[in-house]
């Protein structure tokens, strides 16, 4: 009687056909962790950021400073040297050359002057010289923004306008309040001599004393105080 090989090989189709099966449930585990698995796009979507602290140490005094440095003068005169060859010498560039330099200061002669006296029934009269022109005058007269408080045969008294007397002696100067000055110009390189009032290479004079000069240039809106 001959056997049937299925039936012989029963326990080996079955051991393959359960060898089968565990491949493929083993194959499908995988596919569904892989097809589970969550996409990079996926895991960075659900990061979480901490934000930057909003008040940080240090940062007020930071914007601060940047703050200040805008408000500063531009460094384009630091620039040659920021650029320039560090192999070469480094030459310190000559100090800026000032407009104008103080030479001297002196007060001032009076621009009035007693010439002279004539002696008459009526009175005595006298020759007053102011900014060069001769007047003959008498007590009371006005001249020149002066006023004339005695005429008298040695000196002449006058008061001007801002109430201040001089008593001017016959045939001498004297020396006034005010000052005039001796200026150096660099640009021109000329001396003038400068009063109030005067103007020089754009700058008015705005008061000069014994040891400085101060000059205004109204178009540039310049200040300046010229020193001995």
């Amino acid at each position: 009687m001959k056997t049937n090989p299925l039936l012989s090989n029963i326990e080996k189709i079955v051991f393959a056909i359960l060898i089968v099966i565990s491949l493929i449930v083993i194959v499908i585990n995988q596919g569904g962790i892989y097809i589970k698995d969550k996409t990079i796009k996926g895991q960075m979507a659900e990061l979480k950021f901490n934000s930057p602290p909003k008040d940080i140490e240090g940062i007020k005094e930071y914007e601060d400073l940047a703050a200040q440095l805008k408000q500063l003068d531009n460094f384009s005169k630091y620039e040659e040297s920021m650029t320039r060859n560090g192999f070469l010498k480094f030459i310190e560039p000559p100090p800026e050359i000032p407009p104008f330099e103080l030479k001297a200061v002196r007060k001032m002669y009076l621009n009035v002057e007693y010439r002279g006296f004539i002696e008459s029934s009526s009175g005595t009269v006298g020759q007053l010289k102011v900014s060069g022109r001769s007047h003959f005058v008498k007590k009371g007269d006005e001249v020149g923004g002066y006023t004339i408080e005695k005429v008298r045969n040695d000196y002449l008294l006058i008061k001007d306008k801002n109430g201040i007397e001089y008593r001017l002696p016959l045939g001498k100067k004297i020396l006034s309040d005010n000052y005039e000055a001796a200026l150096y110009v660099t640009k021109t390189h000329k001396t003038v001599k400068v009063k109030l009032g005067d103007v020089v290479n754009g700058f008015k004079v705005l008061d000069i004393s014994p040891n400085n000069v101060v000059l205004f240039n109204q178009n540039v809106n310049q200040k300046l105080i010229v020193e001995k």
